[in-house]
């Protein structure tokens, strides 16, 4: 099978010109071929042609060298007489937006490398690497830069609050409990904008939240759920008080020397202490109160039971 490398690399409507292999960098001109382009603003078609410019775009290196894509492309004007767009230029979304000055598979390996590195140290190195681009390219490029999340396959998610500075500045965090990754995150914790974040999840159908008042009035036909971490917290705060009030708030071991042989008086409790860690604790603790009783200080009962005051 035939293979160019420069034309099968680019699309079909870019015929190959020429090229320019230069010291540093290494320049290859491209004719567009297109000959109808879409109004941006009315949409109407045409093919009235008024001009030509040409358009640099940065793209990956090749062989030690800096690679720039020359493009000649043309001016159309609207055949729409109602149009206020009278010229527009031919776009080659293909390769690159408007008004971009690198490709997007230049601009897509850009942003992931530079989520993992500082903006001036990936700066520093990609220019090593024939890469032209500046730190702060690389900061305002992770910046505005969104993940590509099919929200129409999310059926489950989890949503909580999270704090950057106590009592002033709040967030929300959702995450899809079907891959356990996050989705999205939200400059607040109010409802409303939690309700305008989730009408993209057309399919949702359980939220997975805690037990705060910020999402429970969230719009939509979903069924709401605890968390594992907050059903326990539940569960235990249920038995605490239970415990509470059923059992008395503290049991006397009136002899607890007859606790530790198993035969506990009738006027005691009826709990016996058969935990040899329990007896050696009341027993330090009988220590303690003998040598109180005899007038020596706390730091030298600590220092004869081998204790922290």
């Amino acid at each position: 099978m035939k293979y160019s490398l420069i034309e099968d690399m680019f699309p079909q409507y870019l015929a190959f010109k020429s090229s320019e292999i230069l010291k540093d960098q290494i320049v290859i001109n491209f004719d567009s071929q297109q000959k109808h382009m879409k109004c941006p603003r009315c949409g109407r078609e045409s093919n009235q042609i008024t001009t030509y410019f040409n358009r640099t775009l940065q793209d990956l290196p090749i062989i030690d060298r800096t690679l720039f894509l020359k493009i000649r492309l043309k001016k159309f004007r609207c055949l729409n007489h109602d149009c206020e767009q009278k010229i527009f230029n031919e776009t080659i979304n293909e390769v690159a937006f408007s008004g971009e000055r690198r490709t997007k598979r230049l601009n897509d390996m850009l942003v992931k490398f530079a989520l993992l590195h500082t903006a001036e140290g990936a700066s520093r190195f990609l220019k090593q690497n024939h890469i032209l681009i500046s730190g702060d390219t690389l900061l305002r490029m992770t910046m505005n830069w969104e993940p590509e999340i099919d929200y129409i396959k999310i059926e489950v998610i989890g949503i909580d609050d999270f704090c950057t500075k106590k009592k002033h500045y709040y967030g929300t965090i959702i995450i899809d409990l079907g891959t356990n990754k996050e989705v999205e995150i939200l400059n607040s914790r109010d409802t409303q904008n939690a309700n305008k974040a989730l009408m993209k999840y057309t399919n949702l159908k359980i939220i997975s939240r805690d037990r705060g008042v910020q999402y429970q009035s969230i719009n939509g036909n979903y069924t709401h759920v605890a968390d594992r971490s907050h059903l326990l917290t539940n569960l235990s705060d249920w038995l605490i008080r239970e415990m509470k009030r059923q059992l008395p708030s503290q049991y006397i071991l009136r002899n607890y020397e007859s606790a530790f042989n198993g035969s506990p008086d009738k006027n005691s409790p009826d709990i016996i202490v058969n935990s040899d860690a329990t007896k050696r604790k009341f027993e330090i603790i009988e220590k303690a109160r003998l040598l109180s009783r005899q007038g020596y200080s706390q730091r030298h009962i600590a220092e004869v039971l081998s204790m922290d005051r």
